[in-house]
């Protein structure tokens, strides 16, 4: 049975802020990477400022998920500098450990922005400020679409083509296909 989280503080802070980060694992599969763009989406829709940085790049059979304005960077890590300066908050989506996100770690455990996690994995590290963890969410994408549609009662915005497809890739990819146990009739709407 899934419980319901309680996404009130999120969407305050969504509310009260203007500038987000977005990051998740490395070698990030459709669930990452759909959640990370639906999300992008929605808070672009509704006027915020975002980026996704990913340590990784894109994986080829998921680089259809963002052809029509890119938002997804690639981490230079030669670089050194902090990817998050510019954010007033930063997400961390699927992964609920700051080491795997590799290079982007150690930014993460030192930053002094809040940062929230959304996922549906088990054990998740200290390093955040904010957990929205489902364990019985067939996958974060599913969350994505449970924050958005309640987030949107209050700060308004869309769901994109572009945000559907890539809620679609993340719920599709994490279920199997639909075929996973916990896959629910209401996944399917």
């Amino acid at each position: 049975m899934k419980m319901p989280l309680d996404f009130s503080p999120i969407i305050r802070l969504i509310d009260e802020n203007n500038s987000f980060a977005i990051t998740t694992h490395v070698n990030p599969d459709g669930d990452a990477l759909g959640s990370e763009i639906g999300l992008a989406e929605w808070l672009l829709s509704i006027g915020k400022n975002v980026r996704i940085i990913n340590c990784s790049s894109t994986p080829y059979n998921y680089k259809f998920l963002d052809v029509q304005n890119p938002i997804i960077e690639h981490f230079d890590e030669k670089n050194g500098a902090d990817p998050f300066t510019e954010a007033d908050l930063i997400f961390v989506l699927d992964v609920n450990d700051a080491g795997r996100t590799r290079s982007l770690g150690p930014f993460l455990q030192k930053s002094s922005k809040p940062i929230a996690v959304i996922d549906h994995h088990l054990n998740p590290k200290p390093f955040a400020t904010e957990y929205y963890i489902d364990e019985n969410a067939c996958s974060t994408g599913e969350l994505i679409v449970r924050l958005i549609e309640e987030a949107r009662v209050a700060l308004g915005g869309t769901i994109s083509r572009k945000a559907a497809i890539a809620l679609y890739a993340a719920i599709m990819t994490d279920t199997g296909s639909f075929k996973f146990p916990r896959t629910t009739s209401a996944i399917f709407r």
